[in-house]
């Protein structure tokens, strides 16, 4: 699965602050459906990405195209590595 297919028809809207300056989080918006997606990552060590976000669940993708379902409340906690990860929101 590429960034294209995972992204097709979402544009980007905001980055979400981090608790590191080297974490990313970006926010992306389907310009038809209104559903978000995150891309994931860090320039840095490996870590925990922790930023506010409202509940949900979703299916996190990672580069490599494996998947699994996570749910959060109020918080996304999320470890990160330098290779993207992404969020699709529910």
């Amino acid at each position: 699965m590429s960034i294209n297919s995972i992204l097709n028809g979402f544009i980007f809207t905001v980055r979400l602050e981090g608790t590191q300056s080297d974490e990313y989080a970006l926010l992306f918006n389907h310009t038809s459906t209104g559903k978000n997606a995150l891309a994931l990552w860090t320039t840095g060590e490996p870590g925990r990405i922790n930023i506010p976000f409202d509940s949900g669940t979703g299916q996190l993708v990672s580069m490599l195209g494996e998947t699994s379902s996570i749910t959060w409340e109020d918080r996304l906690i999320i470890d990160v590595t330098q290779s993207p990860a992404y969020l699709l929101v529910d």
